[in-house]
């Protein structure tokens, strides 16, 4: 890595010292080498930024989405945006749900910064808004899991999990009718199927669907983002160049996730995977 991108880092990450924390979500050790590698976490922590290279960051996450995990992810996005030449961003997620407002708010962060989002084991629930906000999407047959949001007293969001009082009916349906509205919304800015939402709330509380492979290509939920794939035309393998269909686009988000998915315990080995599948020259 040369002298400017090391002094980027440096510059993003160490405000003194070492060793910066950003609310206890990411952790970053500027280690002798230079390169900014993730201390291990303990299992509560929200995200990590696994490794860095001059092409890609892997941010991983690996516990309940909440509000405090999407003021870190903020915090990191503000930092992120400022580097002049920013290398590609990659998520991997493994999580079982939780806030899906804060979902949205981490999601929203990661569409202004080109994420690309794989899922690495699961993804439940709140997961999907943000599986939704790559502008490259993919996850295996089977491995997002969907059911109908829950409200719970908190202030005011869906989906806070506090664990408080049950709320009171008529404010219950109001709350819910915001959700799905936002919801739709939001996906709707994210290039998904809405018409998950409604789906969603069919499902009761105590079940999970889980969406095959049809369902995930065919709803979007993985995928290509049509804005991206433009801007990105030349810099991106043939088969993406000319008005691909959704089935192609599926078949060489399979390839990759087939090709590279091994490499996920590695995530330099796998942003490196990626980017050659992805990018010609890459």
């Amino acid at each position: 890595m040369g002298k400017l991108a090391l002094r980027a880092i440096k510059q993003l990450f160490c405000a003194s010292g070492g060793l910066v924390s950003l609310g206890c979500a990411l952790c970053v050790l500027w280690a002798s080498t230079g390169l900014a590698r993730a201390q291990d976490r303990a299992a509560q922590t929200g995200f990590t930024l696994s490794e860095t290279s001059a092409a890609a960051w892997v941010l991983r996450f690996d516990a309940a989405i909440s509000p405090a995990l999407a003021q870190d992810i903020d915090a990191f996005a503000d930092r992120f945006a400022l580097l002049e030449q920013r290398p590609v961003l990659i998520a991997l997620l493994g999580s079982s749900g939780g806030d899906a407002y804060a979902a949205m708010q981490i999601g929203t962060r990661l569409r202004a910064l080109d994420a690309h989002v794989f899922v690495t084991s699961s993804c439940d629930s709140a997961c999907l808004f943000v599986l939704a906000s790559g502008v490259f999407r993919s996850a295996p047959a089977f491995s997002v899991g969907i059911h109908r949001a829950q409200v719970t007293r908190s202030s005011g969001a869906p989906m806070s999990q506090d664990g408080s009082a049950p709320i009171p009916a008529d404010t219950l349906r109001d709350l819910m009718g915001r959700f799905e509205r936002d919801a739709v919304a939001y996906l709707g800015r994210m290039g998904v199927d809405a018409g998950l939402v409604a789906l969603m709330q069919g499902i009761d509380t105590t079940h999970v669907r889980r969406l095959s492979e049809q369902d995930l290509i065919a709803r979007g939920v993985i995928g290509l983002d049509a804005e991206y794939r433009a801007a990105q035309a030349a810099r991106l393998v043939p088969l993406l160049r000319d008005a691909p269909t959704p089935d192609e686009i599926g078949a060489l988000i399979r390839s990759i996730g087939s090709h590279c998915g091994l490499h996920f315990g590695r995530p330099a080995a796998f942003a490196d995977c990626h980017l050659r599948r992805l990018f010609v020259g890459g």
